[in-house]
């Protein structure tokens, strides 16, 4: 079911169910996600992912072991993007797909674009689609249905 999302600016974005997008949608994004993942910015990206979400308020601060860790690797993304424009211009596309595939109209006007929102617009949008890049991802895990075809998805 699609949800309404208000935008910084007071207008309503209807943002789409993950399961409701197309196939058509969905495949910009997973073929961004898929780029990214084997990039080094993806390896770092998932190293940071693998300490753990910012802890919130009244959780348990972070280890001296997390946060140096964290430093490392923030400081490992710092170099390495200062001297990789694509690695910024992947990201980017990466939000604009997710944008493009998980908001379905903004004051009931289709979205055209998503570079040519208003930045703060943007911003909302791309923390708010972020949410759901997950869910637009193909799963790999074997089939349990028994007529699948293939091996070992049938067994």
């Amino acid at each position: 079911m699609a949800t309404n999302f208000t935008l910084p600016d007071g207008d309503i974005a209807v943002i789409r169910d993950p399961k409701e997008v197309t196939e058509a949608q969905r495949r910009p994004v997973t073929r961004l996600q898929m780029r990214l993942a084997v990039s080094p910015v993806g390896q770092l990206l998932a190293r940071k992912a693998e300490v753990g979400p910012e802890p919130k308020e009244g959780d348990a601060p972070r280890s001296a072991e997390d946060m140096a860790a964290l430093e490392a690797i923030d400081a490992e993304f710092a170099d390495l993007m200062a001297d990789n424009v694509e690695a910024l211009d992947l990201i980017d596309d990466l939000n604009d797909a997710l944008i493009m595939a998980l908001v379905e109209s903004v004051n009931g006007a289709p979205l055209a674009a998503a570079i040519d929102l208003k930045g703060k617009v943007y911003d909302a949008l791309k923390t708010e689609t972020a949410k759901h890049v997950v869910d637009l991802m193909p799963t790999f895990s074997a089939n349990p249905d028994p007529a699948s075809p293939t091996p070992p998805s049938a067994t």
